[in-house]
């Protein structure tokens, strides 16, 4: 590969390792037919590994994030994909009816709850349940209700405010979906590089190609 061998005593290294660590369990039993296909899973590791090592070196950078960042540099995303994107999952941003409340330890005896030292938090419908959560939602903002125990203690709860049900708007997400497609679209742009180095650089011997590629099986025979 690009003047590096991977030689077969690599691979039985490799694969010894593999199945004496956490990926084991993902292994056939070895000397199966399906042991062959991990073993060329393991050849492509190996080759993806040695591709990515002689790049580090061709390019003077110093890992693989240096790496994927100088092959996918310039990678954008439209106005069009986020707004498509944000259309198509609606759903992840409608946000349910909501009551930010505070919660203190009820009283004991004749004291009065302290609602002034404890935070604010923001209970979306659906998230508790019982009478707790109901009385929450029927509550208007600054009734108290309960007690309810929760866990080994008594709480009271004051209601804050009521968060109607709401779409979250797609000013709000742009960034955080723009974001997210274009981590997906320089993933799929580095695989893409790195088929076509692979495919550059590598020389398989036959019988070790992809396990995905037909031209790499070897026939079998049934006696």
């Amino acid at each position: 590969m690009a003047g590096h061998a991977i030689s077969l005593p690599d691979v039985d290294a490799r694969e010894s390792a593999l199945r004496l660590g956490p990926r084991a369990r993902h292994l056939p039993p070895a000397g199966t037919p399906a042991s062959e296909d991990a073993r060329r899973w393991i050849v492509r590791e190996l080759v993806t590994e040695a591709i990515v090592r002689h790049a580090l070196e061709e390019r003077g950078l110093p890992d693989l994030g240096a790496l994927v960042e100088a092959v996918t540099e310039g990678v954008a995303v439209s106005d069009a994909a986020v707004e498509d994107y944000y259309g198509r999952n609606a759903d992840r941003y409608r946000r349910p009816e909501a009551r930010v409340v505070r919660l203190v330890p009820a009283p004991t005896g004749r004291g009065a709850a302290d609602f002034g030292a404890d935070t604010e938090a923001e209970v979306r419908r659906g998230e508790l349940a019982g009478p707790f959560e109901d009385a929450i939602f029927a509550a208007a903002p600054g009734d108290i209700v309960g007690p309810f125990t929760i866990g080994a203690r008594r709480w009271l709860a004051r209601v804050e405010r009521a968060v109607p049900a709401r779409l979250v708007s797609l000013a709000d997400v742009r960034a955080e979906i723009e974001a997210d497609l274009r981590t997906a679209a320089r993933a799929r742009l580095f695989d893409q590089w790195l088929d076509a180095r692979r495919a550059e650089l590598a020389r398989v011997e036959a019988g070790f190609e992809h396990p995905g590629d037909p031209s790499g099986r070897v026939p079998s025979h049934r006696h």
